[in-house]
């Protein structure tokens, strides 16, 4: 399961069903992801109540929901990867993974692993990603290595 949602820990909405005439619980990209992996993206993007919400994800495996009349708590026992943006634009390798990513220490003590991709500004190593992806987009493949011949 990959979210993008700015609200991945969500239920999801609680609408009439249209069939039965009651009220029904659609699962989030959490709970749609029981025993299997949650990727989340933008994961620094969260609001302060997802943020709350997503600690009980994260220790219990669980979500509790009181919604619509509704009162139940549904299984979230699901790996976690979650990918998050540095605050200033770029790492400060002079500050605290919590400070870079602005998310509260207690929120990140909950991941098993957590590891950087540092981007080392190169302007022709970002000349050659950018033309490498560009051809691939527009060719099709891959351009050759620098100084060979195509077949």
């Amino acid at each position: 399961m990959q979210s993008s949602r700015i609200t991945p820990h969500a239920p999801g909405p609680v609408q009439r069903d249209s069939i039965i005439s009651e009220m029904v619980l659609e699962g989030g990209a959490l709970v749609l992801a029981d025993k299997g992996i949650c990727c989340i993206d933008e994961f620094d993007k969260m609001d302060e109540g997802d943020r709350t919400a997503i600690h009980e994800v994260m220790e219990q495996q669980t979500v509790s929901i009181a919604k619509a009349g509704i009162t139940t708590t549904l299984n979230t026992r699901t790996t976690l990867l979650a990918a998050a943006n540095p605050a200033w634009g770029r790492y400060d390798v002079r500050r605290s993974p919590a400070e870079n990513i602005a998310l509260p220490a207690a929120l990140l003590s909950r991941f098993d692993l957590m590891w950087l991709i540092l981007d080392k500004a190169n302007a022709e190593q970002d000349r050659r990603l950018a033309t490498h992806v560009m051809a691939v987009h527009k060719e099709g493949k891959a351009p050759p290595p620098e100084g060979c011949l195509e077949p």
